[in-house]
């Protein structure tokens, strides 16, 4: 579940050695599944599980919007699912198309993991997954994410992988900001982000 004690802030993470990182499984009972007709519910009701929407008609219209809407990508190649030993959705992420400094790069993009699968280390296999696809898919040399002070153990996990804070400038069009005003929004959010971190370490 989101923390949303938090500062709600926006945050860019970039990863340059994309051959390298490391591999994680899925534990025992669990498989991937990719994207099929239909399977927009299925990401609706995880990304309910975690807090970013309270119900399935707004999360329907941001996957519409997020996947669908003025994008050719193919989804059943991009949109990664993963299954419970009961075939129930319980994580999803997807590799996607994104403009970054005017470029259109390739990012990891809405993951996810519902709550009560927490701790079993599945977040940590679908990143696995989703940078295989991407070299998979041809892609090398950069990669970004885009994640959230509220999401701070999210972090945590991308930092193993080798993602890193961005700080330069503004680099994204979603982001409403002077270079100067990005620079200080995200280093107050990376502030937040590793005192929550520190905390949950000397527990």
């Amino acid at each position: 579940m989101l923390d949303k004690s938090l500062t709600l802030r926006y945050l860019i993470m970039t990863k340059t050695d994309t051959d390298a990182f490391p591999k994680f499984d899925l534990p025992e009972g669990y498989t991937f599944k990719m994207y099929e007709k239909g399977d927009e519910n299925l990401w609706a009701d995880i990304e309910i599980s975690v807090g970013q929407f309270s119900n399935r008609e707004d999360a329907i219209r941001m996957f519409n919007c997020e996947f669908v809407d003025g994008h050719n990508l193919a989804l059943n190649e991009r949109i990664v699912f993963v299954l419970d030993k009961d075939k129930k959705a319980v994580a999803t992420g997807a590799l996607w198309n994104g403009l970054f400094n005017g470029k259109t790069e390739q990012r990891l993009h809405w993951i996810a993991v519902d709550d009560s699968c927490k701790g079993k280390g599945i977040a940590k296999a679908l990143v696995s997954k989703l940078l295989t696809l991407y070299g998979d898919l041809g892609y090398h040399s950069f990669i970004y994410l885009i994640t959230e002070t509220w999401c701070y153990s999210a972090v945590n996990i991308y930092t193993k992988f080798g993602f890193k804070p961005y700080l330069t400038n503004n680099p994204v069009p979603d982001f409403a900001l002077s270079d100067e005003d990005f620079v200080k929004d995200t280093s107050q959010g990376w502030e937040q982000v590793e005192s929550k971190i520190n905390e949950y370490k000397n527990k």
